[in-house]
């Protein structure tokens, strides 16, 4: 069977019928005691999780702006959700797929080069999304202008600004890793003097051809 995607609602919506051969989760939320530190409400999320199956949740206080919990579980055996709130109205989803995998948290779902869990706790970006692309593309740890990706491409150090130690950051060094320049010469459109060959390597070779 083709993977699915399928994002169910609680307390959002009635519920909708499921595609054929989609287990149905059964979701319940519900206020499920009182917090001692704070004073405020336990919502418990629960669900009937289904072997092959991995399940995320989403939670809402304006249904319009969702965030993921740093919450993946996989086949029958879960934890159920605990969240506090102060809001006015509080909201719970579940989103669940059939992708293949044998680890959810290691698996990269959307293909961008992520994790599952480094989406949902380090970058907070969404693990079925990859159309922002890869954050790590455009991190630049050292603020010289090269994200991360690109010193890694170069060679440079993508914690040094300045890798040559030339005075100039690795963005605008033309010659990064060369502390003896920077940049390249700047043309003089009026020197009509032809360059000049040298060749230095190998000892033994041999001119055949030109002045």
């Amino acid at each position: 069977m083709k993977p699915v995607l399928l994002l169910l609602g609680c307390l959002i919506c009635p519920a909708r019928a499921l595609e054929p051969g989609v287990p149905d989760p059964h979701p319940t939320f519900e206020q499920h005691g009182i917090d001692t530190d704070s004073g405020l409400p336990i919502w418990r999320f629960d669900w009937t999780g289904t072997e092959g199956w991995t399940y995320f949740i989403q939670w809402s206080d304006d249904l319009v702006h969702w965030h993921y919990l740093p919450v993946i579980d996989s086949g029958v055996v879960h934890d159920p959700i605990d969240s506090t709130t102060d809001a006015s109205k509080h909201f719970l989803r579940s989103r669940f797929t059939n992708i293949p995998t044998s680890n959810p948290n290691l698996a990269d779902f959307d293909g961008d080069g992520i994790s599952n869990i480094d989406e949902l706790t380090v970058y907070y970006t969404d693990p079925f999304d990859p159309t922002n692309g890869n954050p790590l593309l455009a991190i630049d740890s050292d603020g010289d202008g090269l994200s991360d990706a690109a010193e890694a491409l170069f060679g440079t150090s993508p914690l040094l600004a300045d890798s040559d130690g030339d005075g100039y950051p690795d963005g605008v060094d033309e010659f990064p890793l060369d502390p003896t320049r920077h940049s390249l010469a700047i043309p003089d459109p009026t020197d009509t003097t032809p360059p000049t060959v040298m060749l230095d390597s190998p000892s033994n070779a041999l001119q055949v051809s030109g002045p």
